[in-house]
């Protein structure tokens, strides 16, 4: 089990929306301190387990055993519009199931859902949206 295994999963997953294919990053894009890219895109964030639980009261917990990523997704749009598409778009994947090797992934759940926002600093609206995704050994 890996962290990016799941990570890259995430990635492939949201990429296979032709709205969301080529717009996502792994951190909100600048081109310099504090000078935000006026795009739309969207942003996944790497996640490490959560949790590690064991299947059995008796079992040790390994980094095999059930593991729990909450997966943070960001939507980043010059305009309230385009925001609410990316995610919207962004929680088609709630109960889709996730392809890692070695792990059974149980369907994705919506963790956190956020309202779209306006930031003035960097004259973008964001909407944050946290998925949890429960990993198994296969």
């Amino acid at each position: 089990m890996t962290s990016q295994a799941h990570h890259a999963a995430m990635k492939a997953l949201l990429d296979s929306f032709p709205i969301l294919t080529g717009s996502g990053h792994d951190a909100v894009r600048l081109r310099g301190p504090g000078d935000f890219v006026q795009d739309n895109y969207w942003v996944l964030w790497p996640s490490t387990p959560d949790t590690l639980t064991q299947s059995r009261y008796s079992e040790r917990v390994t980094a095999n055993s059930r593991a729990t990523y909450i997966f943070q997704f960001r939507a980043v749009a010059v305009d309230a519009t385009g925001c609410a598409l990316i995610a919207d778009t962004a929680l088609a994947i709630v109960g889709q199931d996730l392809a890692v090797d070695g792990r059974y992934v149980w369907p994705i759940r919506l963790d956190e859902g956020n309202d779209v926002d306006y930031d003035p600093k960097a004259d973008l609206y964001f909407c944050d949206l946290a998925f949890e995704v429960v990993s198994d050994l296969a």
